[in-house]
This record gives structure tokens, C-alpha cells and sequence, in this order.
């Protein structure tokens, strides 16, 4: 039940400690939460710059009726040392005004995005202001512009989250219709996601740039898996509705030949 909006590492409120709790998201049934947890940000990191109903009840002044989206009254909160949770760039937000001032009735019909860490996929979309000073920057979905990485195999930025596709026959049938979302992580450089098939507990895919040549790869930490398998050049278009595709050789959880598409969504 993650809710379709995030504050992606910016800073929410002030605390002198830190905890975790349930937090409400969906106005329409206040007992549907989703646990959250408090984290210290880097000193300088901007906070959300608009009015919103998701801060600490630290600062609550009524603590009798405490009503609405937000923290839950009541619920536990057990101290926890602040360190960072995901990988969110605090950068900028992402999700509506009007979901952060009143939350939305209904939890999404499918699962929020989310990448290796748990964080949204959401956070890699930069939203355009509307240049008005204080105008809350995702106040619309559109128009909006992609965050995007470039490296030396590229000859055109790519965005920092795309959506790797698998088809596969002749033995690797478990892969085929495999969707992973993949965003770029700057402590690899490279595009990767994880996900679950075949007789692989947790596999994972990436796209990184290895030279001069634009590579995928694919493989898992748990042995008894897909062990290995054999990245190649990758070709296709790119820009900022790229389609790469990639051809790979598997050797491990089964025998054959999986394509791999990368594209934005």
C-alpha cells in the first residue's frame, strides 16, 4: 500500500530524534497505513516548500483528536537511530499537491513502482514549476521532465528510470513477459532492478556502460539460480523515449536465449 507520492529525500520537519510509526494515506479508509520511518537528511538538503499533512505529531497541538491523513494516533513509535532509508536523491518530490494536503480515498489499483531499496520510482521525474515563487512544483503530473544520466557508451542522455522487459523462448520460458523497473545507481553506474523467476529466489538485471560498449548483464547472489549470464552490446535508439535492446546467453536456472528491452515506460 506505498502511496504514489514521496518526498524522495527532502527534508519533511524537524526532530531532535528520530522513530519509526503507521502513517495514513488513504482518506477513504484511515485504517488501511503503511509504516514509516524517520530519517536525519544532510545538512542543506531543501524541505518541501508547501503546507502538506505528513509531518511529525511531535508538533501536533491537539493530541485528543488527532483526525485525518498522517501519523496515527496511538501507535507505536520506537526510536531508531536516524540513518538513511532508500536511495532517494532529495532532489524534488514527486505526487500532486492535493494528494500531499489530503492523501486520495483509495489505495493505487496496482503497486507503486519501487527500485532495489524501496524507494519510488516516481523519484527519478523532475516536475517543471509554473514560475510563480511558492507555486508547489507537482502540482501537475504534466508537463514534466525526466531526470537523465549520461556516460560515455550513450550518445544521448538516458533517464534515470526505465522498465526492462524479457522475452524468451527455448528453454527460458520462465523469463518470458519478466518486467523490471531499473533506475541508475550512481554507487554502480549502472541502470539495475531485481526481481523474482524461474528457479531464482532474487535475480537481477543492470545496463551499464563498460567502456566504450553499452552492456547488459543479468544474475543473482543465490546460488542454485540463474548463476550467470552473458551480457552483450547493446543497440537500439536512445534519447528521451529510448528503446534498447540486448541479446543475452543463459546459463544457470535454464538453457537458452533471452532478449532484453529497455525502455522508458
Amino acid at each position: 500500500m506505498t502511496p504514489p507520492w514521496s518526498p524522495c529525500g527532502l527534508a519533511v520537519d524537524l526532530l531532535r530524534s528520530c522513530y519509526s510509526t503507521d502513517m495514513a494515506f488513504y482518506s477513504g479508509d484511515l485504517t488501511q497505513t503503511c509504516k514509516v520511518h524517520w530519517y536525519f537528511v544532510e545538512e542543506g538538503t531543501p524541505f518541501l516548500d508547501f503546507y502538506h499533512a505528513f509531518g511529525s505529531g511531535n508538533w501536533a497541538d491537539q493530541t485528543q483528536d488527532w483526525p485525518g491523513v498522517g501519523e496515527v494516533l496511538g501507535a507505536a513509535r520506537p526510536w531508531r537511530d536516524g540513518s538513511t532509508v532508500g536511495d532517494a536523491p532529495g532532489l524534488v518530490e514527486c505526487g500532486t499537491l492535493d494528494q500531499w494536503q489530503n492523501g486520495q480515498p483509495e489505495p493505487p489499483a496496482t503497486p507503486v513502482p519501487v527500485d532495489a531499496l524501496g524507494t519510488p520510482i516516481c523519484c527519478g521525474q523532475t516536475f517543471t514549476g509554473f514560475g510563480t515563487a511558492g507555486t508547489f512544483k507537482g502540482a501537475s503530473a504534466e508537463p514534466f521532465v525526466i531526470q537523465t544520466i549520461t556516460t560515455a557508451c550513450t550518445p544521448a542522455p538516458l533517464p534515470v528510470s526505465m522498465v526492462a522487459r524479457f522475452s524468451a523462448s527455448g528453454g527460458c520460458e520462465c523469463l518470458d513477459g519478466v518486467e523490471v523497473p531499473v533506475a541508475w545507481d550512481p554507487t554502480f553506474s549502472h541502470w539495475g532492478g531485481s526481481f523474482t523467476a524461474c528457479s531464482a529466489p532474487e535475480s537481477n538485471v543492470n545496463f551499464a556502460c563498460d567502456g566504450e560498449t553499452f552492456v547488459c548483464a543479468m544474475g543473482t547472489e543465490t546460488l542454485g539460480g540463474c548463476e550467470t549470464l552473458i551480457g552483450y552490446a547493446v543497440s537500439g535508439t536512445y534519447g528521451a523515449d529510448p528503446e534498447l535492446t540486448a541479446t543475452l546467453s543463459v546459463i544457470g536456472c535454464c538453457t537458452g536465449t533471452v532478449i532484453v528491452t529497455l525502455t522508458r515506460t
